[in-house]
């Protein structure tokens, strides 16, 4: 399945600062030669589904955005077909219209995660059944919430008022969640947009920053955090996505300080036939301009948005993506996120190979190893614990840039919530972003794996960051 979608620009939808805007739904009905011979599965739809009215009165609000056409969210539009030569054929239709001045295509999204044997503890599914009396308190075997170099230090966050996360949402945008799991009951506000699925990816993603802090299972780092979800698929039998519009509506419900998670990647220009299982080419969602568009929205309102950099082990500042990573011509304001080693690795904190990499990338998390909340879905997600109920299942594999960014999305909440205890205000996402970066311990190297020329960024390190805040007062 294959999404194509374009951006009527002002000779048809009029100038961003109007408080009106023409029903985009009527500007589509009448475009209808241009995909009537096509496959298209269902109508042209609006991105975004408020009326244009709405959409620039929420423009109106944010008057520092308005300089950037592409923040005109009451132009977008788009369609699903099933093929890739029909989205080509589509998208080049679309760019020689007069009043489009964006048309490109979007592969179907992905969940960004790699697992690999975990050098942690070697794993046999017989002596990993649930122990009686019940799960063990595995948080000790979370290295990644440990002082740096190895971690990011949470467990001096902790001793921090505020630190885990208290008083700050975070809303997870992907698919797929076990709310019901024995380690993830604590101030769960479940699914806020989209239909629900059952999926072990989710559960997965919300142990490492939401996992109860009690004494089974796994601790997340910033447990005291609200959490909701929304859902990137919007209709399950075509197979429609729409990771805009769930980020638009998230953000439109959340407050300056607050996080939103994208757990997705997609296939980009430089992926080569099929490679849905490697992975290959896959890259970050702000890619594709009307997700850029609604990220820059969020950050715009003052919401962190951390955002998984993609497994596709591809240098994000090379010609073919035209400077759509480039900070120096745009910026969503997100917090773009590698795969690091972690530190049971021979090489901790290098890239590992197939992480995007690049001037855009801000930091890394563990890409590894990473010890949380998991599921039956496959053996992977219960290569800790297993046991027949998914509910207590643990995972000692999970990674990718999946598995890294929430790690970062943890780290944000814990600085959030600590200026919140302090009364302190919270940081623009810009400075979030540097105070992160520069407090970071750094990527390290490794052979064919040079930090200089493969850039993804420090580790975070929150007793380093709340020192430069003056928060806690211990260096």
């Amino acid at each position: 399945m294959w999404r194509v979608m374009w951006q009527y620009g002002s000779s048809r939808m009029g100038p961003m600062t109007a408080a009106v805007a023409p029903d985009l739904q009527g500007v589509l009905d009448a475009k209808a030669l241009l995909w009537k011979d096509l496959n298209a599965y269902g109508d042209p739809e609006p991105v975004f589904s408020e009326h244009p009215a709405l959409l620039r009165t929420s423009m109106l609000a944010l008057p520092h955005l308005q300089a950037d056409p592409a923040m005109d969210l009451a132009g977008y539009a788009h369609v699903f077909v099933p093929t890739q030569q029909q989205a080509l054929t589509l998208v080049n239709r679309l760019r020689a219209e007069r009043d489009i001045v964006y048309a490109d295509m979007q592969g179907e999204w992905q969940y960004p995660v790699k697992f690999g044997q975990s050098r942690r503890v070697p794993t046999a599914e017989i002596l990993l059944s649930v122990p009686v009396p019940g799960t063990p308190d595995l948080s000790s075997e979370q290295g990644y919430l440990g002082p740096a170099p190895a971690g990011i230090d949470a467990l001096y966050a902790w001793t921090i008022p505020g630190g885990r996360g208290t008083g700050v949402r975070i809303v997870d945008i992907e698919n797929g969640w076990n709310f019901g799991h024995e380690d993830l009951k604590g101030n769960d506000n479940g699914v806020i947009y989209g239909p629900h699925s059952d999926n072990d990816h989710g559960t997965a993603v919300l142990g490492i920053f939401h996992g109860d802090a009690n004494i089974f299972g796994v601790t997340g780092i910033a447990s005291q955090s609200s959490l909701s979800a929304a859902a990137v698929m919007y209709d399950f039998k075509l197979r429609k996505w729409n990771a805009a519009a769930a980020i638009k509506f998230a953000a439109d419900r959340m407050a300056q300080g607050d996080v939103i998670l994208l757990e997705m990647h997609a296939p980009g220009p430089n992926t080569h036939g099929n490679n849905s299982k490697s992975q290959q080419g896959f890259i970050s969602i702000e890619y594709w301009l009307p997700e850029f568009a609604a990220i820059k929205y969020a950050t715009g309102k003052g919401i962190h948005v951390v955002e998984a950099g993609g497994n596709g082990g591809e240098n994000l500042d090379a010609p073919i993506y035209n400077n759509a990573f480039s900070r120096t011509v745009r910026d969503s304001g997100a917090i773009l996120v590698g795969g690091g080693n972690s530190a049971h690795d021979a090489h901790p904190r290098s890239r590992i190979w197939w992480s995007n990499y690049g001037s855009r990338v801000d930091v890394q998390g563990w890409g590894l190893d990473i010890v949380t909340t998991g599921g039956r879905s496959e053996p992977s997600y219960y290569d800790r614990i297993s046991s027949a109920d998914e509910s207590k299942c643990y995972t000692q594999s999970f990674g990718g840039t999946s598995g890294a960014s929430p790690i970062i999305t943890g780290a944000v909440a814990s600085i959030s919530g600590a200026l919140k205890a302090a009364g302190r205000a919270t940081l623009p996402p810009s400075e979030m972003r540097q105070l992160m970066v520069e407090t970071g311990t750094a990527q390290s190297d490794a052979p064919d794996f040079p930090s200089a020329t493969q850039h993804i960024g420090p580790l975070p390190d929150l007793r380093a960051a709340f020192s430069r805040l003056t928060l806690g007062g211990v260096a």
